[in-house]
């Protein structure tokens, strides 16, 4: 069925109507006089107008956002690095360190494998309380009194990082040792070799640290008090301080909340379009 193009600029014509009206009843909806569901008035450091307000339920004292914020930035701040030893680092070393000891004496003959067992079990005892990788751009802004995490073994331990594992401490102990050792040869080829390939093994987590800095600031606690039903909030002529105005601002929103909860904001909103259209037909 064709039609003609008389009727194509009527349908065009409705349709222009039909989104005018649409249009009209969107902006008298908009400029509607809201009605206040809280119906006080109050300012920061002026008088309370009104009777004495007392609280018409048990309601929490909310932070204010500029309080959230500053406990955000301050669990932002302190947020221990995570750092995770891997074995698997400290076991490629203990293969090199054993295969460049071998190297320097013929196959035959290797007169050395008592001090160099000794000395990598001692050397794995401690890579295993993880040498903290500090090359890390985030390692780098720590300080000595610092707190870190070493994940290892699906455990966290928190430690502050002067406390950690250093290269100077392998280095010190590996130097103690070696005055101790009757097969001076030996134990100079072996720990020659350990210097050699000594490297971190506690890696800078990224994802974990950022992941308990998530899970910490999800626990951060909205609420810094409560307030009982029937408590008095203010009484008239009162000076709205700092800690009232806060009070009131939770107790608004709480009575808000509650009243639109109970109420039906939907059922508000029809109704009022239904009005809107009734009177613009």
């Amino acid at each position: 069925m064709s039609y003609s193009w008389k009727d194509r600029i009527r349908n065009y014509a409705g349709w222009q109507r039909a989104g005018a009206f649409l249009l009209t009843v969107l902006l008298i909806l908009i400029f509607l006089p809201k009605e206040r569901l809280f119906k006080f008035e109050y300012q920061l450091n002026q008088p309370w107008k009104h009777e004495k307000l007392l609280a018409p339920f048990d309601f929490g004292v909310q932070k204010t956002k500029q309080d959230i914020l500053a406990e955000q930035e301050e669990i932002r701040e302190n947020q221990p690095l995570v750092f995770s030893i891997h074995d698997d680092v400290t076991d490629q070393m203990i293969a090199d360190i054993d295969g460049r000891v071998r190297s320097n004496y013929s196959d035959s003959v290797f007169p050395c494998e008592p001090p160099l067992n000794e000395s990598l079990e001692l050397f794995a005892e401690m890579m295993n309380l993880g040498l903290i990788e500090r090359s890390n751009e985030a390692a780098k802004k720590l300080k000595p009194f610092d707190d870190i995490m070493l994940y290892q073994n699906n455990q966290l331990v928190r430690m502050p990082l002067h406390k950690a594992l250093s290269i100077q401490d392998v280095i010190d102990t590996l130097d103690s040792k070696l005055t101790e050792a009757s097969d001076t040869i030996c134990q100079t080829n072996v720990y020659s070799a350990i210097r050699e390939h000594l490297a971190p093994n506690a890696l800078y987590d990224d994802s974990l640290t950022q992941m308990l800095l998530t899970t910490s600031l999800s626990q951060l606690v909205q609420i810094e008090g409560k307030v009982d039903q029937n408590t008095t909030i203010i009484d008239q002529g009162d000076v709205v301080s700092e800690t009232k105005f806060k009070i009131l601002e939770s107790l608004k929103s709480e009575y808000e909340e509650r009243t639109l909860s109970n109420t039906g904001l939907q059922w508000s909103l029809i109704g009022e379009i239904a009005i809107v259209i009734e009177l613009l037909s």
